[in-house]
């Protein structure tokens, strides 16, 4: 079933996004949010002292190189990373990107759609646009009163005041990490308040909504366009598609979260004052324009030519072809795998009972082997191993002492590198020193023996990652319950093991970490 699951998610990772919202960086997709946001911040870093930037301690800096999507170089610092870390929060609330059957139902949460400024399930016209309005707007100041509490007393953000929030690291996975509050919290607002241009048909200039979109009713295939207002549409979360509508919609998107954060950032302004200012800005960004229905077309909206609906579209633009193609080879390796799993055992079994030994083998052919047994007891093995579920690649190199035609053991030293999908991160992560163990099924064939492997040993951290510092020391275990050992000549075999695991556990303390990984494995041993 793992298998399958992850065969189904990487064939809707090509084919869908995010449902909610303008685009989340991710494999598939540019970031809307993220380019929108940084925008903002910068206009505002250059104008106001209090948009301060936060040097993160060295664990930190692990959070921020393994978040899942990348930073441009001037947001590598923590309150950059935060502000997000926030905006993305809406979207994921702690999800991996790639957990699409997790987001379906964060999204499709009916009390939070106001999060993404789209109607709720009682939101019905006449009156719906004007409801889901207020709800958004409401959820905006809300937001924006709650991070001035991350304020210090002239106005800055105060490092030392932190958010708890649940974040899904490339590498490191789930972690729940201590944040600055007031970034987080402005980032939560400042997504709904892009939404808010996502999400809606607007008047010509953009400047006043004539209708909010509609996505509970739509998952749910209940939508009634007349009762429920017309339906989210993916094409809308486009922002660099280049036409008139989204790209009003995106620099609308720009002044909007800028003069959210010049308004909650200045100095000059009481607490009340903020308030105001938030609520005159909402009010010009967020005003209704009422009389558009389904009877006039929403007004003859612009917005109606946009035909893509629902959750299932994504911005292909932003798909590297080397991803795509990645991404089409691993669905059908592990489709293949998981199809075939239960006609192969059979197979394999029936092969077993029909080759494996103890078989009385031709004496000659035993004679044989025997003699390279006791001739050459020692080998030299090098293998490599690659897996797609938790991406990475290892390579080990070792030795063998061979201590009857069944029994062998030996020694390995391994570097396992790591790749995070969703950032594109490929490191090494970890190198392992372990015991092997291997039980040999001689077959009737010469040059063909099946055999069983065990690795116990330990691991070493060699990356820091958020609550895993570099140096760290755990375990590593290993398994490949059936391979194939084919002897090329002599003195040289090549060892095949279709499927495995390895698990390094570099890291026990606090929360522990491992980085388990389905393997194929390939490699050669040279007897000498």
């Amino acid at each position: 079933m793992h298998a399958w699951r992850f065969a189904g998610l990487l064939v809707v990772f090509t084919v869908s996004s995010s449902a909610h919202a303008f685009t989340l960086s991710s494999l598939v997709s540019t970031g809307c949010h993220e380019e929108i946001t940084e925008t903002a911040l910068r206009s505002v870093r250059a104008t106001l002292t209090t948009a301060n930037t936060i040097t993160p301690t060295e664990d930190e800096r692990a959070l921020i190189a393994d978040l899942p999507f990348t930073l441009d170089a001037d947001m590598q610092d923590l309150a950059s990373a935060s502000l997000l870390v926030g905006v993305r929060d809406n979207d994921l609330k702690g999800r991996s990107p790639a957990a699409l059957d997790q987001l379906a139902a964060v999204h499709g949460n009916p009390n939070a759609q106001e999060e993404h400024c789209l109607r709720a399930p009682e939101d019905d016209e006449p009156g719906g646009s004007a409801a889901a309005i207020a709800r958004c707007s409401s959820f905006i100041h809300d937001r924006a009163m709650s991070a001035l509490d991350g304020l210090d007393g002239s106005g800055v953000p105060d490092p030392n005041i932190r958010d708890d929030i649940a974040v899904s690291l490339s590498l490191r996975g789930g972690v729940t990490a201590p944040l600055p509050a007031f970034w987080v919290r402005i980032g939560q607002a400042m997504h709904t308040l892009e939404d808010a241009f996502a999400h809606t048909y607007r008047t010509p200039d953009g400047m006043a909504i004539t209708v909010v979109l509609n996505w509970v009713d739509l998952v749910d295939k209940q939508l009634d366009e007349t009762r429920d207002g017309p339906s989210h549409k993916v094409d809308l979360d486009k922002c660099n598609a280049g036409d008139t509508v989204r790209s009003r919609n995106k620099a609308l998107a720009i002044e909007a979260s800028t003069s959210l954060l010049e308004t909650t950032l200045d100095p000059t302004l009481t607490r009340a004052q903020k308030s105001d200012a938030v609520n005159v800005l909402l009010a010009k960004y967020l005003a209704y324009f009422p009389g558009c229905t389904s009877d006039n077309a929403w007004c003859s909206a612009a917005e109606n030519t946009y035909t893509a609906t629902g959750g299932c579209g994504c911005n292909l633009a932003g798909i590297h072809g080397s991803s795509l193609a990645t991404l089409a080879f691993g669905a059908f390796v592990v489709i293949a795998i998981a199809r075939k799993r239960r006609r192969n055992a059979a197979a394999g079994a029936l092969f077993l009972v029909l080759v494996a030994s103890p078989a009385r083998a031709d004496e000659q052919v035993e004679a044989k082997k025997e003699a390279v047994h006791q001739d050459h007891p020692f080998a030299i093995a090098a293998t490599f191993d690659g897996s797609i579920i938790d991406p990475a690649a290892a390579a080990s190199l070792g030795v063998r002492f061979r201590v009857n035609d069944r029994i062998v053991l030996g020694l390995d030293a391994e570097l396992n590198a790591w790749y995070g999908v969703n950032n594109g991160r490929f490191e090494l992560g970890a190198a392992s020193l372990y015991a092997t163990g291997i039980y040999r099924f001689p077959m009737r064939f010469e040059r063909v023996n099946l055999r069983t492997t065990i690795n116990i040993g330990a691991s070493y951290e060699l990356l820091s990652l958020y609550g895993v510092p570099s140096g760290s020391v755990g375990f590593f275990v290993g398994a490949y319950p059936l391979g194939i050992e084919w002897r090329l000549s002599g003195r040289v075999f090549i060892i095949f093991n279709p499927l495995g695991v390895g698990i390094p556990i570099p890291h026990l303390t606090g929360v522990p970490f491992a980085y388990p990984q389905f393997r194929t494995q390939l490699g050669v041993e040279i007897a000498f």
